[in-house]
Parts: structure tokens; C-alpha cells; sequence
């Protein structure tokens, strides 16, 4: 593993969820860096998936300092039954917001997973990452029925 890979649990949840972010190399020849990113309850997605910005956020914290985005997907555990979910990552710095996918992700309608749908691509000019950078999670279609959104994200030095 040469990055950082997460997973947002963007569902109901009693307390803010802990997400632990593991990298081994290659700034050492076994080196490990670790951290986590938070989400409290307030931005968690409950019951049925809507459309809208910042349906969870998460901070980039120091030890993913300078990191670049390298893949992302999503699942939902009750597919839509009529049209996809489309995601898209919205870092902000300085309170300045930008895309870091050119193309969203997507699950198709009747698909559990973004694994069987067009990838998406990630826009190398806003995929680094720095300490204090905030990742909103923006549904940009939520299709029809689609519930428990997850989106996973991986980061590695640049």
C-alpha cells in the first residue's frame, strides 16, 4: 500500500465515526503514517438518499498534508430502482470550493456499487490535499429509493 485510503459511512450514526487512515511507504522504507477524519451525526444521510451539497464532510488531517487523491467509488445498500446517484468531492481551502472529480461517481439505477458503472475521474489540478482542507460529500442525483450512501476515497503522496 502506498497511500492513504478511507471510507465515510454516510448513514445514521449515535457518534461522530472514526475513520483510521494507514500508509506504509514509500517516504521510508517501512515507514507508517496514520490519522483520522471524523463525521459527526449532523452530517450523516438519513433515510431515503436526496440531492443536495455537503451530505457529509470530512477534514484532512496533518498527516495527510500535501497527499493526492488517487481513487474514489461509492456504494448505496438499497439501490435505486429508477435513475443513478451521482456524487461529487468538493474540497474547500480557505473557504474557496472546487471540484476534485471532473467526472462524478456513479451507481447506476438497480446497482449496488459505482464498481459497475462509468468511472469517474478525478481532475489532477484539485486533487492534492492539505492539513485543514474539508471534503463535502455533494449527491448531485439521488435517483429513486436509493438508501446508506458509502463513499471511499484513497490518497497518496504526491
Amino acid at each position: 500500500n502506498h497511500g492513504m485510503t478511507g471510507n465515510v459511512q454516510l448513514t445514521p450514526v449515535p457518534a461522530p465515526i472514526n475513520i483510521q487512515l494507514t500508509s506504509t511507504g514509500p517516504r521510508g522504507a517501512h515507514a507508517e503514517r496514520t490519522g483520522s477524519i471524523q463525521l459527526s451525526p449532523s452530517e450523516a444521510i438519513f433515510g431515503t438518499l436526496t440531492t443536495g451539497d455537503s451530505k457529509g464532510v470530512a477534514r484532512i488531517p496533518v498527516e495527510m498534508n500535501g497527499m493526492v487523491l488517487y481513487a474514489v467509488g461509492a456504494g448505496v445498500s438499497n439501490p435505486s430502482s429508477s435513475g443513478p446517484v451521482t456524487i461529487n468531492i468538493r474540497r474547500v481551502r480557505a473557504g474557496v470550493g472546487v471540484d476534485m472529480l471532473s467526472t462524478p461517481i456513479t451507481i447506476d439505477a438497480n446497482e449496488y456499487d459505482s464498481s459497475t458503472a462509468a468511472a469517474a475521474v478525478i481532475n489532477a489540478a484539485n486533487a492534492a490535499v492539505q492539513t485543514g482542507d474539508m471534503l463535502h460529500f455533494d449527491v448531485d442525483a439521488a435517483g429513486s429509493g436509493a438508501l446508506g450512501l458509502v463513499v471511499s476515497f484513497s490518497f497518496e503522496p504526491a
